[in-house]
């Protein structure tokens, strides 16, 4: 059981397709890329290697919540992404 984290995820268009950076409020903004982002119909998954972490998830048909499980180095927990509205540069 490990302490509760704020993370702001914040997923957008890139040239390349989805990308995704994960910013840790209780880590001293410490930003942390996410290597790659998958979604397929509700389905989104994020590979997060630069922490030997990911995320799989579905999403309600609101769009306003990511129900999954965040899996680090074979420990898993479950992880709940609610939509926010964005924040002023």
């Amino acid at each position: 059981m490990g302490t509760p984290q704020r993370i702001v995820l914040t997923i957008s268009n890139g040239k390349d397709g989805a990308e995704a950076r994960a910013v840790s409020l209780d880590q001293g903004n410490a930003v942390i890329r996410v290597s790659a982002v998958t979604q397929k119909g509700t389905k989104l998954s994020l590979d997060v290697k630069v922490v030997s972490g990911g995320y799989e998830g579905e999403m309600n048909k609101e769009g306003t919540e990511i129900n999954g499980t965040w899996t680090q180095q074979g420990l898993t927990t479950p992880l709940l992404l609610k939509k926010a509205a964005a924040q002023a540069k």
